[in-house]
């Protein structure tokens, strides 16, 4: 016997004419459409909750964190280039969360996973490179491109080539413009010190000072009798 879902009689219909009538559409239609997608994911229907969530977004194009959500449900579903095509649209959008802390970068080793899952590096690296060369590519796309790619090859030990496309990056963001290009700075201080690149890790800070590594970079220089540069960066 199959089982059928049912819809509450007001949902269905503040839905239905919400679809028929687009620009008609209310909030309160909106967080209904919005309540329904949640359950359907709930419930295991993943392309049905995708589709209603594709629609949310088009009525209400601000709200970025659908984006993740969408991301999420074709990662369930093992549609890893569909998450990782909306991974990217959620990375790029400027959401304010992306901004702060580690978000940036963990949706950047999101995004690594998703790849891994998909095809591998050298379909990413194709992916990334094709994106560069477009002329229509956005600013912010192309920033992340850069920094995806250093991504990929400190994954294959390329060294010399991820630094290559984390300086890039980091002349793409000088002088800062935004706190989404600041959020990326951080990202590449992060790295930078992660692999003891305190050369480049100094002009990442230079362009954009987080006292997050204020102490740690203050000590390599003092290590390497360079004390006049620590005091510069207080």
């Amino acid at each position: 016997m199959i089982a059928v879902k049912t819809i509450p009689a007001l949902l269905f219909c503040s839905i239905f004419l919400s679809m028929l009538i687009p620009d008609a559409h209310s909030a309160e239609a909106d967080q209904d459409q919005l309540a329904y997608a949640q359950s359907l994911a709930r419930e295991g229907n993943i392309d049905e909750a995708i589709e209603q969530y594709l629609i949310y977004h088009a009525n209400n194009p601000d709200e970025h964190l659908v984006l993740e959500t969408i991301s999420g449900l074709y990662k369930r579903s093992k549609r890893y280039k569909e998450a990782i095509e909306f991974a990217e649209k959620f990375l790029v959008s400027g959401e304010t969360h992306l901004t702060k802390g580690a978000h940036f970068r963990d949706q950047c080793n999101r995004i690594l996973e998703l790849w891994k899952k998909a095809s591998g590096s050298k379909l990413a690296r194709e992916h990334y490179l094709t994106i560069l060369e477009n002329e229509k590519t956005t600013p912010r796309m192309k920033i992340v491109a850069e920094l995806m790619l250093g991504d990929i090859e400190i994954s294959s030990k390329n060294y010399a080539a991820s630094k290559e496309y984390y300086m890039e990056t980091l002349n793409s963001i000088s002088p800062l413009e935004d706190e989404w290009q600041m959020a990326v700075s951080d990202a590449l201080l992060y790295k930078f010190i992660r692999k003891q690149n305190y050369d480049d890790a100094l002009t990442a800070y230079k362009n954009h000072p987080n006292y997050g590594h204020l102490q740690q970079l203050g000590y390599w220089l003092r290590r390497q009798g360079r004390g006049f540069e620590m005091v510069e960066l207080y």
